[in-house]
């Protein structure tokens, strides 16, 4: 009986070892997109009833994230979001206008498969984020130029796979939902802030977003 358990615990060993495969840093950076529906809001509250105005639509962004995550273990990673972008204008009404976006933010996944050279993950993702809509006018003569400064949270729910060359470069692509939901901080026109007293503006955004990048292993 003594025999059979010390062949039984040899022949885990190397599976024990898998389990307790070596953790650490990983850092994934490349190229961002993402597809939403749109829904504009303005409410002028100094009016009997609120005048509200709205405006469903679509929009679409190109952006560049970075993401920084720990192994916790071999299946749970926790880490930071970060991406910086634009929204991108229709060709027709692009003239005079710009805009950008930072948003940051926590991130928990899971790995459904967990082997040395690919992983397949899900993942959850809370966060801020920060919105600047620049649009300038021409009416007789008159240069006007309008700021205007959102902000709000954010929520993401995606999937992805890493496909690893070697020890330390690998590629990652993923596709999720992603949401956010911005209110007007601030209004500039001509470098004056605006009144806001009796001025509501919103900005909700839903739909998918996606990645194709690297990522470096760090040990």
């Amino acid at each position: 009986m003594r025999r059979l358990t010390c062949i039984w615990i040899l022949c885990c060993l190397p599976l024990l070892a898998l389990a307790q495969r070596e953790t650490g840093w990983q850092i994934r950076g490349g190229f961002g997109f993402a597809g939403y529906g749109s829904t504009a809001e303005w409410k002028f509250t100094d009016f009997e009833p609120n005048l509200v105005l709205k405006d469903d639509d679509g929009a679409a962004t190109l952006h560049a994230p970075i993401e920084i995550r720990y192994e916790v273990s071999s299946r749970v990673n926790l880490g930071l979001d970060f991406k910086v972008g634009s929204y991108l204008y229709d060709p027709d009404s692009a003239e005079g206008k710009s805009n950008n976006f930072i948003v940051a933010g926590a991130a928990v996944e899971y790995n459904f498969i967990d082997k040395e050279d690919f992983r397949w993950y899900g993942g959850l993702g809370f966060n801020g984020s920060w919105l600047e809509l620049e649009e300038r006018y021409e009416n007789q003569g008159m240069s006007k130029l309008q700021v205007a400064r959102y902000s709000g949270p954010g929520f993401r729910m995606n999937t992805g796979v890493l496909i690893f060359l070697s020890s330390l470069v690998g590629l990652n692509f993923n596709l999720g939902y992603d949401s956010h939901s911005f209110t007007l901080r601030e209004l500039e026109v001509n470098g004056q802030l605006q009144n806001l007293e009796f001025f509501e503006a919103t900005l909700d955004v839903k739909g998918v977003d996606g990645t194709l990048g690297i990522v470096l292993r760090l040990q």
